[in-house]
């Protein structure tokens, strides 16, 4: 059986996002009217077996999936794999935050 686990990164609060303002900028010329995106990376990993270990994915995500002088993380730990399509729209029910 496979495992599956979310991890969202994002830019940490204090950091400026350009990719976000100029996303932002584009959808109020659109008529869209958004005061704020911020933009992020959404990674899946799946394993094998029926356990995934919560610190390997917390070091995962620390160590190579993002940068945690900028960034923060949060993972979801294990997304049932009849699930894990349907929990991409929605927000992370279980996480833990990767913040310094």
């Amino acid at each position: 059986m496979e495992m599956k686990t979310l991890v969202i990164v994002k830019l940490k609060k204090s950091v400026l996002d350009p990719q976000g303002e100029t996303i932002r900028r584009a959808l109020n010329k659109l008529g869209y009217s958004v005061q704020s995106v911020r933009q992020g990376k959404y990674f899946e990993l799946e394993f094998d077996g029926n356990s995934v270990d919560p610190d390997t994915v917390e070091a995962i995500s620390r160590d190579v999936l993002s940068n945690p002088i900028i960034e923060d993380f949060q993972v979801q730990l294990p997304v049932p794999q009849s699930t894990a399509e349907t929990q991409r729209a929605d927000s992370p029910k279980s996480t833990r935050d990767g913040k310094t």
